[in-house]
């Protein structure tokens, strides 16, 4: 699977609303990174902590 396949599949999966589809192509050490001076600045190390801080955070606003 290309990358690009792999970024269509967790756009899908986001517009399903399918979190465990967006999160199943993260390597458990994945480090993904939100730019300083967005609501959501910040390092996250691993797809737990993707979810959480802002998967989620985007779900509850």
């Amino acid at each position: 699977m290309s990358n690009a396949d792999l970024i269509r599949e967790h756009y899908a999966a986001n517009d399903r609303g399918d979190l465990d589809g967006m999160l199943a192509p993260f390597a458990a050490d994945i480090q993904w990174t939100e730019a300083a001076g967005f609501p959501y600045a910040g390092t996250y190390i691993g797809p737990d902590a993707v979810a959480r801080n802002v998967f989620g955070r985007i779900q509850e606003e």
